[in-house]
C-alpha cells in the first residue's frame, strides 16, 4: 500500500495543478512532433513515384453500324509516373473504375468473311487514358501495345421478354394472374449472328418473397450470352405483380360424358363437390356454369355399370381445385 501510495504521488506532482509548466512543454513537444509530420508527409506526396496499375478496358463508340464481336484483351495494364496524393488516389479509391477506350479513331484491316477487324496501338491510347486519368505526371506505356477487334454488322429486331421470377406469399395470398412485363418487348442491337439466334429476352432472375399486396418491380435485362454485350431499348423493365387474398369456397357441379355424345349414362350422385381456392374478388361471381366435371366414356362403354372415376375438365383460370369429392361415382349406361 505504501508503494502504490507513492506512485500515486507522484503522478499527481507530474500531471497536478502544481506542474502546469511541465504540461504546457509536453503540449509544445506533441504540437512540433504533429507538424514535423506534416511537413515531411507533404514533401513525400510532391515527389514522383512509378506506379503499375491494372485496369478493366470499357469499349465505346464502334464504327458506325458496327458492333464489337469479340476483342484481343479485356484488361489493359498501365505504367505511370505520378505524385504522391494521385498515387494514393488511384491505387486505392479508383482501382475498380475501368478505363473507357474510344474506338472511333480504330484503324482497319482487311474485310474477312463479312467481318472487319481492327486495331488500336498504345500511342493510339495514350493520348486518351492520358486526358481520362488526369494523370498529373506522365503516362509511360500501355500493355499490350496493340488491341485487336472484329467489329460486325449491326443488327437491330425486336424480341418479347420473357420473366424469371420466384415469388412466394404470405398465408392465403397468392398470384393474380400472372406477371405483366411493361413493356412486354424491346428492342435488341447486337451482332446478327447472335440476333438471329435469339427468340426472346430474359430479366435478370428476381425474388421476392412473403407477399401479401401487389407490387411493382424494375429489372434490367439479361445478356444472353458471355462476352457478347447487346444493347437494349429500353434497358430495363418494370414487373407489375399483382397479389390477391384467396379464401375457399365449394361448388357442386353435376358430371357430364366425355367426349359429350360418346355415351349416356346416368351416375349416383349425379353432382360431385369441388373444393377450390378462389380470388377473394371473384368470390361472389364464383358459379358451377364455369366448372365442368366429366366421365370418360372410354371406359363407361366397356362395362354396363359399377363406379367410373370422374376428373375436373374445365375451371376458371384464377381458381385452383384442392378437392373433389367423391373422386369417383356410380353408373348406368343408358340406351
Amino acid at each position: 500500500m505504501v508503494l502504490k501510495a507513492g506512485r500515486l504521488s507522484t503522478v499527481t506532482r507530474l500531471f497536478g495543478q502544481r506542474n502546469s509548466k511541465l504540461r504546457s512543454r509536453l503540449w509544445v513537444f506533441f504540437v512540433c512532433l504533429l507538424l514535423s509530420f506534416s511537413i515531411w508527409t507533404i514533401i513525400r506526396l510532391n515527389r514522383e513515384y512509378d506506379l503499375q496499375i491494372q485496369r478493366a478496358a470499357l469499349y465505346v463508340n464502334p464504327p458506325k453500324n458496327r458492333v464489337i464481336g469479340a476483342y484481343s484483351d479485356s484488361m489493359v495494364s498501365l505504367r505511370l509516373k505520378v505524385k504522391g496524393m494521385r498515387l494514393l488516389s488511384m491505387k486505392y479509391m479508383e482501382n475498380s473504375r475501368p478505363v473507357t477506350i474510344d474506338l472511333s479513331q480504330v484503324r482497319f484491316l482487311k474485310k474477312n468473311h463479312g467481318h472487319f477487324n481492327a486495331y488500336l496501338t498504345s500511342g493510339d491510347l495514350l493520348p486518351q487514358l492520358t486526358a481520362e486519368l488526369n494523370v498529373e505526371g506522365r503516362l509511360d506505356n500501355v500493355s499490350p501495345d496493340t488491341l485487336y477487334f472484329r467489329f460486325e454488322k449491326l443488327k437491330k429486331k425486336k424480341l418479347p421478354v420473357r420473366i424469371k421470377a420466384l415469388l412466394s406469399f404470405d398465408k392465403q395470398f397468392m398470384l393474380y394472374d400472372s406477371i405483366r412485363p411493361v413493356p412486354d418487348s424491346v428492342w435488341v442491337s447486337g451482332p446478327a449472328r447472335i440476333l438471329d439466334t435469339l427468340r426472346y429476352v430474359s430479366n435478370i432472375p428476381i425474388e421476392l418473397k412473403n407477399l401479401r399486396e401487389s407490387r411493382e418491380a424494375n429489372v434490367k435485362l439479361q445478356q444472353p450470352l458471355s462476352g457478347i454485350n447487346l444493347d437494349y431499348a429500353p434497358p430495363e423493365i418494370k414487373l407489375e405483380i399483382s397479389v390477391e387474398r384467396y379464401t375457399e369456397a365449394t361448388v357442386d357441379v353435376a358430371v357430364e360424358s366425355f367426349p359429350a355424345g360418346d355415351c349416356r349414362f346416368k351416375t349416383f350422385p349425379e353432382k360431385v363437390k369441388l373444393s377450390v381456392q378462389v380470388p377473394l374478388r371473384d368470390f361472389k361471381s364464383l358459379d358451377p356454369s364455369q366448372f365442368a366435371v366429366v366421365a370418360d366414356c372410354s371406359v363407361a362403354n366397356q362395362q354396363s355399370g359399377g363406379r367410373i372415376a370422374v376428373r375436373v375438365l374445365r375451371h376458371p383460370p384464377l381458381t385452383k381445385v384442392i378437392l373433389l369429392e367423391p373422386s369417383s361415382v356410380e353408373f348406368i349406361l343408358q340406351q
